[in-house]
């Protein structure tokens, strides 16, 4: 893995400043512009946390780790809409589901620590980040088809006709491919958070084209995102040009360590 160009403290700052205050704007008129927001700095924050998790040779684990955290930010959220139902308070969702996102975290690192004996320094402030990540991008999604960071309208839109369970598959692939396409010795902040940026937007494609069977608005982000998808996808092309190793082929296979030709 490559030295960071932004740290990773700027892009958990940026997760929580903008993407708490983009999901509270979107109960704004059109401020569902602010969904795709809070998912962009998410994606990249969860994505550049794995980058730090496959570093310390736990790349192996890291599709099982992204669907675990990314559950515990679906608990969360269902937990803290609940919650803020019961209280009649619409506006405690988003800053209480980031909140026992990373307390949940915090609770399974410790197990993992302590019950299992995983001493690894970055286990708990990359797990409590991850999930925080996922709990962002999947309120970001599920305001982007609700309009709202309403509760009540996030469980009729979302939860109840069982688009969650597609908005957690996304969740989980938009921040776990990029890193398992790009990891390896050669591997660049850059290149793999622009990949996450393609990989986002080709995301709101599809759920765009979902909102348009009830409102027609929708076809605005299904633009934007195609835009968004072509130009990233583009610059994730031009760094994998630049930093992809010259590769020449000659002759015919050989014969293991014995060397020589194939003779047909």
């Amino acid at each position: 893995m490559s030295d960071d160009v932004i740290p990773q403290q700027i892009l958990l700052l940026a997760a929580i400043v903008v993407g708490i205050i983009s999901i509270y704007l979107t109960a704004f008129p059109f401020g569902t512009i602010f969904s795709v927001i809070a998912v962009i700095v998410a994606v990249i924050l969860g994505t550049n946390t794995l980058r730090h998790i496959g570093n310390y040779s736990l790349g192996t684990g890291i599709p099982s780790i992204v669907y675990l955290l990314s559950t515990c930010g679906l608990i969360s959220m269902i937990a803290a809409m609940s919650i803020s139902n019961y209280l009649s308070n619409d506006f405690l969702f988003p800053l209480l589901s980031v909140v026992l996102s990373i307390v949940l975290a915090w609770i399974i690192a410790l197990i993992c620590r302590y019950v299992f004996g995983i001493e690894i320094e970055i286990l708990a402030w990359s797990f409590m980040g991850l999930s925080m990540a996922s709990n962002i991008a999947l309120m970001g999604l599920s305001t982007f088809l609700a309009s709202t960071y309403n509760p009540n309208v996030i469980f009729s839109n979302v939860i109840f006709n069982g688009l969650i369970l597609l908005l957690l598959l996304m969740c989980v692939m938009t921040i776990q491919n990029p890193y398992n396409s790009c990891m390896g010795s050669n591997e660049d902040q850059l290149r793999t958070l622009t990949l996450a940026l393609s990989i986002a937007f080709l995301m709101f494609i599809v759920l765009s084209v979902i909102g348009m069977l009830t409102d027609v608005n929708y076809v605005i982000f299904l633009i934007i995102s195609i835009i968004g998808w072509i130009l990233t996808f583009k610059k994730y092309y031009d760094y994998s040009l630049r930093q992809a190793a010259e590769v020449k082929y000659h002759g015919f296979w050989t014969k293991g360590d014995e060397g020589g030709y194939y003779d047909k």
